[in-house]
C-alpha cells in the first residue's frame, strides 16, 4: 500500500483540495490529510475538502483501520498516529508545535509503519509543523515533498522543512499534482 500525507496550516486549505481533485484513484494508494484547523468539530470541513476526491473518503475515528484506495481527514483536536496493526490511535495530549493535530506526529507515525511506501507533503503554513514529520519520513527513505514556497500563502511551513531536509524535493504545486 502506497501512503500519501497531506499537511499544512494556514492557506492551505485551498491547496489541498485542488490538489485532492487531481489524483488519479488507485486502489493501492491511501491518501491521509493532516491540516491545522478549528478547534470545533465541522463536518462540512471535510465534505469540502474531499467533494471532489475520487476516493471514498472520511473523518478518521479511534481504531480505524487504515485501508488501500481510501481518503482520511485528520479530525479537529486530536493527535493522529498509525499503530502497528495500521490503524489509527487517536489521542488528546499537549499540542506539538504549537498544534493538534500535529504535522510532525501523523508523518512520523506513518513513517515508522508504512517506511518507504510514504510520501508526504507539505504546504502553507505559519509555523514549523511537519519539518520534523518530513525528516522521519527521509530516514525510512520515503519520499519528502515541499510546495514551492513563493507559491504559499503562507511561507513559514515549508521554509522550515527546506532548511532541516536536504533530501526534500521542492516543487511547484503543477509539478506536485503530474506524481499524482
Amino acid at each position: 500500500m502506497e501512503l500519501i500525507l497531506i499537511g499544512g496550516s494556514a492557506g492551505s486549505f485551498k491547496i489541498a483540495s485542488e490538489l485532492l481533485s487531481s489524483m488519479k484513484k488507485d486502489k493501492e494508494r491511501t491518501v491521509i490529510v493532516c491540516l491545522h484547523r478549528w478547534k470545533e468539530k465541522s463536518t462540512d470541513f471535510v465534505k469540502t475538502l474531499t467533494v471532489k476526491s475520487p476516493f471514498p473518503a472520511s473523518e478518521i475515528t479511534d481504531k480505524m483501520p487504515v485501508l488501500p484506495g481510501r481518503l482520511y481527514v485528520a479530525p479537529s483536536n486530536y493527535h493522529v498516529y498509525i499503530s502497528e496493526e495500521k490503524q489509527f490511535v487517536l489521542t488528546n495530549e499537549e499540542e506539538f508545535s504549537f498544534s493538534r493535530p500535529s504535522i510532525d506526529i501523523c508523518f512520523m507515525s506513518a513513517a515508522a509503519v508504512f517506511g518507504k511506501n510514504v510520501t508526504g507533503i507539505l504546504l502553507s503554513g505559519a509555523n514549523n509543523d511537519g519539518a520534523m514529520g518530513l525528516s522521519e519520513i527521509l530516514k525510512t527513505e520515503g519520499r519528502a515533498i515541499a510546495h514551492l514556497p513563493s507559491e504559499c500563502e503562507i511561507s513559514v511551513m515549508t521554509e522550515a522543512a527546506i532548511e532541516l531536509n536536504s533530501g526534500i524535493t521542492v516543487l511547484p504545486l503543477a509539478e506536485i499534482k503530474k506524481i499524482f
